[in-house]
């Protein structure tokens, strides 16, 4: 077979297959090209998204941890929390808005507003560490707002793992403050038991805070026991 003859041949064949799908290559070619300037532009949304929801929970966190804020500032407080449960609520910012939210409410002792914005919070969807901080902060405001028995309702979680100090800190908290010393000297010894089973809960100020607490409340007898 002529070789020359065969390359016309080939030649004369890709020219006609170019013809019949040189237009869809280049339009499969220019696709592809796109599709990744595509993929670039979205994962720069994303970044973009990401770094716009963090500053503003940064922004949030700032102005809740101010102590006196102004007129314009307490109102984006409240403007703030609702873009991260809306907007950024896909990052994951809408339980912390709300728990930074109630803080500002509790430290203003808006102890009703505080527990409205805790008792909205969808608790079975939450990620366990998250949610035992959420009933911890919730009962305190129930407590605060006077309402101990909706607050120790809150309290009987099931295995809070190493909130169980802090849970049984704020029961004895409660009990003291109901007329009943006895039961929160049992409650404090009993987080201080807990604590100890956590090493991220078992420092020493909190060690001799609870120890402080538990012995303030004994009587001479069991002081004697001792």
């Amino acid at each position: 077979m002529d070789p020359l003859r065969s390359e016309e041949e080939q030649l004369e064949a890709l020219k006609h297959w170019w013809e019949e799908n040189g237009k869809t290559t280049i339009a499969t070619v220019v696709l592809v090209i796109a599709g990744w300037g595509g993929w670039d532009f979205w994962q720069d949304r994303v970044a973009a998204h990401k770094q716009a929801g963090s500053a503003a929970f940064a922004q949030l966190q700032t102005l809740v941890a101010t102590d006196e804020l102004s007129e314009v500032q307490e109102a984006s407080i409240s403007t703030i929390s609702a873009q991260l449960q809306t907007e950024f609520a896909d990052l994951g910012y809408a339980n912390l808005a709300s728990l930074e939210l109630a803080k500002f409410h509790m430290g203003r002792n808006e102890y009703a507003e505080a527990v409205a914005v805790l008792e909205a919070l969808n608790f079975a969807e939450m990620r366990e560490e998250l949610r035992y901080m959420a009933q911890l902060r919730l009962a305190r405001a129930q407590w605060s707002n006077g309402d101990s028995e909706a607050a120790l309702a809150t309290l009987d979680s099931d295995q809070p793992g190493a909130f169980s100090s802090l849970f049984e800190e704020l029961r004895g908290d409660i009990a003291l403050s109901n007329g009943y010393p006895d039961l929160a000297r049992e409650h404090y010894i009993e987080a201080k038991q807990q604590a100890e089973a956590y090493p991220q809960m078992a420092t020493e100020q909190r060690m001799a805070f609870l120890d402080m607490k538990a012995e303030s409340l004994a009587t001479p007898e069991q002081d004697a026991g001792q």
